[in-house]
């Protein structure tokens, strides 16, 4: 049952994964867009708790690129 487990955890990971870098690939956004993008696309959500650290993730494996600006007087990162 576990091993059933890890490998559902690690197909949701993997298809996260494909389905964020296509959103990118779409346009440049930040976290919490993606969080929505996905959720319309398609009717699932995941949270802030799964987003960024994958986001954080893709970036140390340089397959997108993160830059900080400012958005009405608070920072926020945006992503490519």
């Amino acid at each position: 049952m576990n091993e059933t487990r890890e490998i559902q955890a690690r197909l949701t990971k993997c298809t996260l994964e494909l389905v964020v870098l296509q959103l990118l690939n779409e346009r440049t956004m930040h976290g919490y867009e993606v969080i929505k993008q996905v959720r319309r696309k398609y009717g699932v959500y995941f949270g802030p708790s799964t987003i960024y650290p994958l986001l954080n993730a893709l970036e140390k494996k340089k397959l997108i690129k993160g830059e900080w600006e400012m958005h009405q007087g608070r920072p926020r990162k945006i992503t490519s």
